[in-house]
């Protein structure tokens, strides 16, 4: 008995959860958060040695603790916008497309809060404040750098000029070239510091984003870093349309012969694909398709002029290899291959199907003639790819097997009508022979 009353005696052990202590300062989330803030800055300026992350976390835990997940939130949004404008700025007057007192009235971000991979910073999808995004290049062709044949360094003045963006000079082919190159290395440069101090500023409000973020359905602190970097940096007017006109000024130059760096182009158009597919899509694969059509159009028209069928298909193959080769190396190769490839066979061969079929000496027919077997073994690679392509192949092999037989056949018309005459010449000669005889 005395064992069981001693049992009901003792107390229960239970392990209550830890409390943070917010102290009766009224100033506690001001001060807190600034020591965040100051954090924050911190990292992006590459001191970040002399944090500890550790009691940067504990901070930010406690103010989503306490009921300060909002303000949180709204000071890490902010701070982010402000460094960015300050990164815009930068850019512009490094680049030379404004000066060191502008910049902070030119930084001016996209007003947004659409997801990264939208096509718009709102969530409806129209374009920002810097207009449409292809006025610049689709809307207007003689803007496009893959215009025809001329030269690289009037495609990129043409390009540059439009729409804000580096002026083009007068100094040169070389000149702007390491213009345009020392631009997107510079914007490729702050994009990866961006990206790395992101990564750094989302372990301090993990807890926030396993909390308040979630159950306020709102987007991440990486998200927030990607959506303010496209809106902020990518779509301030100048930098969008100096980014997409070196970027196509480069893939025409490559086309023309040039050699281009393509590590670079492709560490700014990773950048376009990580913000997401409708960025990318709109910054850069939906003007490099137009562009790519007024390309091929002239590059056909000039190849007709002076190639025989078989080395205009060679060419064909060869440009196809080309352009393959160069979007998978440096662009979004499963999206942008088979797109930017149907242009090239659309406008090289889609389109001069009864033009390459009919060429008189050189055509399909007089491939069959002349056994050329690889020759036609290629033209019949090319026409598969486009539409009625191979079904033109066969009605002209088909009319040309028949008029073949009829041929071997049938004797020639006027070979027949000769030989008529004659005999009819013979029989009447004769019978005038008789009755004289």
């Amino acid at each position: 008995d005395h064992t069981r009353m001693s049992l009901k005696k003792k107390p229960k052990f239970l392990i209550e959860p830890f409390k943070h202590k917010v102290s009766d300062d009224p100033l506690y989330a001001s001060k807190t958060w600034k020591l965040l803030e100051d954090a924050i800055l911190e990292v992006f300026h590459h001191n970040e040695s002399g944090l500890s992350f550790e009691e940067l976390y504990r901070n930010a835990y406690n103010m989503v603790l306490h009921k300060y997940g909002d303000r949180l939130y709204s000071g890490v949004h902010a701070t982010v916008t402000a460094h960015l404008r300050t990164v815009a700025g930068a850019i512009l007057a490094s680049s030379g497309m404004i000066s060191g007192s502008s910049v902070s009235a030119s930084a001016q971000p996209a007003a947004s809060s659409g997801a990264p991979g939208s096509a718009s910073g709102a969530p409806g999808g129209s374009a920002p404040s810097g207009g449409s995004p292809l006025n610049v290049q689709a809307g207007q062709g003689s803007s496009l750098p893959g215009n025809g044949l001329g030269s690289s360094h009037q495609a990129a003045s043409s390009l540059a000029g439009a729409g804000g963006g580096i002026t083009m000079t007068t100094g040169g082919f070389a000149e702007d070239t390491q213009r345009m190159t020392a631009f997107l290395d510079d914007v490729a440069r702050r994009w990866k510091e961006h990206d790395e101090a992101m990564q750094l500023i989302n372990d301090i409000f993990m807890y926030m984003d396993r909390t308040y973020v979630k159950h306020h359905n709102k987007p991440g602190v990486h998200d927030v870093g990607l959506r303010l970097w496209r809106d902020v940096v990518v779509r301030q007017p100048q930098i969008r349309n100096t980014i997409r006109n070196s970027l196509l000024s480069f893939v025409h130059r490559e086309r023309v012969g040039d050699c281009v760096d393509r590590n670079l182009l492709k560490a700014v158009v990773q950048m376009l694909s990580d913000l997401g597919p409708a960025v990318y899509a709109e910054e850069l694969e939906t003007p490099l398709l137009h562009g790519t059509v007024a390309f091929y159009e002239r590059e056909s028209e000039s190849l007709l002029a002076s190639c025989d069928c078989a080395e205009y298909l060679r060419r064909t193959e060869t440009r196809l290899q080309e352009e393959a080769g160069r979007t998978r190396e440096y662009m979004d190769g499963a999206s942008t291959v088979p797109r930017i490839c149907a242009v090239v066979e659309r406008e090289m061969v889609g389109k001069r199907l009864h033009t390459l079929m009919s060429m008189e000496e050189s055509g399909f027919l007089a491939m069959v003639r002349a056994d050329r077997h690889e020759d036609l073994k290629r033209m019949y690679t090319l026409f598969s790819r486009v539409p009625g392509g191979l079904d033109a192949m066969k009605e002209a092999l088909a009319k040309h097997i028949k008029e073949t037989g009829a041929a071997l056949v049938l004797p020639p018309a006027s070979s027949s009508g000769h030989g008529a005459r004659a005999g009819a010449g013979a029989g009447a000669g004769a019978g005038a022979a008789g009755p004289s005889g």
